[in-house]
């Protein structure tokens, strides 16, 4: 709800969409580093993918800030869409390792 509310207006989509990048970044940096090496191969893969995606996200963002004649779409794209999809897959990722560890139990997204 907070996020769809931010998207309401373009600047504090913009703000809201840093402080999202960070906390995505984070979490999935601390993933990676405390439960790389304990995780099985399949999700291992995943988690590798997440970080090849988010590596061209920010070439692509990088790319689209510094190219002159940039057009709105590949801004928006490079600015929300892309960073929203690499953030949505590792809720994926984080949902499949936390099943591995906790088979029992379900998550409501």
């Amino acid at each position: 709800m907070v996020t769809f509310l931010l998207y309401m207006t373009v600047y504090l989509a913009i703000l809201g969409q840093a402080v999202l990048d960070v906390i995505h970044l984070t979490s999935a940096l601390i993933v990676s580093l405390r439960y790389y090496s304990k995780i099985p191969p399949a999700l291992k893969l995943h988690l590798f993918c997440h970080w090849i995606v988010v590596i061209l996200a920010g070439i692509y963002l990088i790319f689209v800030l510094n190219a002159a004649t940039s057009n709105d779409f590949y801004f928006m794209t490079a600015m929300y869409a892309v960073p929203m999809a690499a953030a949505c897959y590792f809720v994926y990722v984080a949902n499949a390792i936390y099943k591995f560890y906790n088979p029992t139990k379900t998550i409501v997204l």
